[in-house]
């Protein structure tokens, strides 16, 4: 069975470091780190990625949220978002991209990684 390639969107690179090597080491394919969203655009349309985590609060012009309506229109790839912060807009401005999953900051990754096992067998 080919492994399943993550796409890591986080503009914090240490976060996104440890994000990819437990990614790995649990057996996924982080296909590349992307630390903006135009970035993470030009990787989905280039590598395919089966999954994308994604982080909100990016660097640039583009937040996640807005990246995430971006690469929707190019392919439906299912999107995890973590982020932050919490509140009821934000969850309301994610609902209409059908998220795969939501967490806030700080969250336990092996929790992530095996919900995410879950889901996709």
């Amino acid at each position: 069975m080919e492994k399943l390639k993550i796409l890591i969107v986080e503009d914090e690179a240490m976060t996104a470091l440890l994000f990819q090597k437990k990614f790995e080491r649990a057996g996924f394919k982080v296909c590349q780190l992307a630390a903006n969203g135009q970035k993470a655009i030009n990787i989905v349309k280039k590598e395919n990625p089966d999954l994308i985590l994604m982080d909100i609060d990016l660097s640039g012009d583009m937040d996640g949220i807005e990246a995430s309506f971006n690469i929707k229109k190019i392919k439906n790839i299912p999107i995890i978002f973590i982020t932050g912060y919490s509140d009821e807009d934000l969850k309301q401005q994610i609902a209409d991209l059908n998220p795969f999953g939501f967490y806030v900051k700080p969250f336990d990754i092996e929790e992530l990684i095996n919900n995410i096992k879950l889901k996709i067998n």
